[in-house]
């Protein structure tokens, strides 16, 4: 809600940014506490925030991919007519960005979109006695929490066999699973004490490594989205599968640190608190 106005106001990008996170961070939440509701109650909501990660998905992907290329630019020695080359393409995308931004900045502010966050806003307060089952019945957290999260643990660990071999599309579904798991840990962290700190530091660090990989996966599909044929598109691109191939190739020790014994002792630890 705090980055809500930025968004709305001018197409932020931190406040976009901050908004898609919170969002996942949502969609997690739904996943986890979904039994102990009415089923379907929060189908709803789910559907309308995800209408919402589209819009901002499109001002924040143009963002990434021109900030790469800005760097691209500054850093690699090129050619006069390489540079210039770039430079319209850079030219071409901003001006892309910049009807995202406007079309973006339109819809966060309709009418049924601020519609949306008050009502999300009183269900958050009050969801009301009717979204949960009559038969329901209060579950101690200590019984539930390690639960959830030995879950989504066996959820990232069963994609082991994609570490060394999966690719850059299949990294990006082990990066969502991570992503659960880091969430679930995060909502937890209050009763989790210090050990569990030294965990989420760990999925911070993937989390970030597969993130560039997903950017330069999110830059590939871009500039293929209209052919490839100039100049400078060609060479960006092969910039750009060189990144992804690097982050690809880089990921096994990052596992490995996840993987290991000091990771799973710190959380046995967390979850002994319990």
């Amino acid at each position: 809600d705090e980055h809500w106005d930025a968004a709305a106001a001018a197409a932020d990008h931190t406040a976009v940014h901050e908004i898609r996170k919170a969002i996942r961070q949502t969609f997690t939440i739904y996943r986890l506490f979904a039994p102990y509701f009415v089923q379907g109650s929060l189908l709803s909501y789910r559907r309308q925030w995800r209408r919402v990660m589209r819009r901002l998905g499109r001002s924040r992907d143009t963002a990434i991919f021109l900030a790469s290329l800005a760097e691209q630019i500054a850093q690699v020695e090129l050619g006069e007519d390489e540079r210039a080359d770039l430079m319209r393409l850079q030219e071409e995308w901003a001006s892309k960005f910049a009807a995202a931004n406007k079309e973006l900045i339109r819809y966060l502010n309709r009418r049924k979109v601020a519609r949306l966050r008050e009502e999300y806003r009183h269900f958050l307060q009050d969801p009301g006695s009717s979204l949960f089952p009559p038969q329901a019945q209060a579950a101690p957290v200590r019984l539930v929490a390690p639960l959830m999260i030995s879950q989504k643990l066996a959820v990232v660990r069963q994609d082991e066999p994609l570490v060394a071999s999966g690719t850059v599309a299949e990294l990006h579904q082990l990066r969502i699973h991570f992503k659960e798991l880091r969430y679930t840990l995060r909502f937890f962290a209050p009763l989790l004490g210090l050990p569990v700190v030294f965990c989420l530091n760990v999925l911070e660090e993937i989390q970030n490594h597969l993130g560039w990989l997903n950017d330069a996966r999110t830059g590939l599909e871009l500039l293929s989205e209209n052919g490839v044929s100039e100049r400078a598109s060609s060479w960006y691109l092969a910039q750009l599968q060189a990144r992804a191939d690097e982050l690809q190739a880089t990921f096994v020790p990052l596992w490995h640190k996840f993987n290991s014994r000091e990771w799973r002792q710190n959380l046995g630890l967390a979850l002994a608190r319990m």
